[in-house]
């Protein structure tokens, strides 16, 4: 089952207060509300890149969201952000990322395709290649050494710049101590506009938060599930799964005998979507016989 006839079988009011509760949570370091609010918004990727780059005269041109550069018959990327230096034709590449999925090798790859597919056009010399930096914005300290940013560039076995004009950068939004980029950082984690530091962002934060709204496109099943699970306790858990998990997120888990209890447990693991240990709080089941069952 899709999202979408899983959502529509779905209580409007559990669906309800969870697009209000993944509204008022949104922040520009969820990647899905990024890519909404980012598009045409020059100003604010300016100002992100001024503020990481330490370019306050910074200005783009070219800038696009959700670039899908294709690389068949490898794997192809979707970019986050791409855009040039005004005067200088510098690339940029920015992305959110939420999860720690080899991020090295992921920026590597990145940097390579921007060159590939971004940099030289048919005929030009390889000294008309502009400088390329690629920025992974981060929730956590991918390199764990406490820093709030990262800047990496080739250097030999002895120290020596390779200066070959590629630079990778990573901002550690788990940062909390003093920087010149704290408020930045706060930025990018801040859902309440009205606590923000700058007003660009500001700004689209508050008019994607709009979209998000009207449109009620993003996935919510991680709210839908929390929201029904306690509505269906609320209701009693003696009402039980009549209908699966659908049902089951609606009128709370079924606490009976050990046959619905299984039977109940299987339903939930075959939406692929709730934790094992999920299932066993609210089965009663030992959570060695709930991965059992998954097997």
């Amino acid at each position: 089952m899709d999202y979408k006839e899983y959502r529509d079988n779905i209580d409007p009011e559990i669906i309800e207060r969870a697009y209000r509760h993944r509204i008022e949570q949104a922040c520009l370091m969820d990647d899905r509300f990024y890519i909404t609010c980012m598009p045409e918004q020059s100003e604010a990727i300016e100002l992100i890149l001024q503020l990481i780059l330490d370019q306050p005269d910074l200005k783009i041109i070219d800038l696009s969201i959700q670039d899908d550069i294709m690389n068949e018959p490898r794997r192809n990327i979707c970019i986050d952000t791409f855009a040039r230096n005004e005067k200088t034709g510098e690339m940029y590449d920015i992305e959110i990322q939420k999860t720690n999925d080899n991020i090295r090798k992921r920026a590597r790859y990145h940097a390579s395709i921007l060159d590939a597919r971004k940099g030289l056009k048919h005929g030009e010399d390889f000294k008309d290649l502009k400088d390329s930096i690629v920025i992974f914005i981060c929730s956590d300290d991918i390199l764990k050494k406490g820093k709030a940013i990262y800047r990496i560039t080739r250097k030999t076995e002895d120290n020596i710049p390779f200066e070959d004009g590629s630079m990778i950068i990573i901002l550690n939004c788990s940062f909390k101590g003093e920087h010149p980029l704290k408020e930045l950082i706060e930025d990018l984690n801040q859902n309440d506009t009205d606590k923000m530091h700058y007003k660009e962002l500001a700004r689209v934060v508050k008019a994607g938060k709009g979209k998000f709204r009207e449109e009620k496109t993003m996935d919510v099943f991680d709210e839908v599930y929390e929201f029904g699970i306690e509505k269906g306790i609320q209701k009693g858990i003696e009402k039980g799964i009549e209908q699966g998990i659908e049902k089951g997120i609606e009128q709370g888990i079924e606490k009976g005998s050990l046959d619905s209890k299984l039977e109940t447990a299987r339903k939930m693991l075959s939406s692929g979507k709730i934790p094992i240990s999920d299932i066993a709080a609210y089965t009663d089941l030992p959570i060695e016989t709930v991965k059992n069952l998954a097997v």
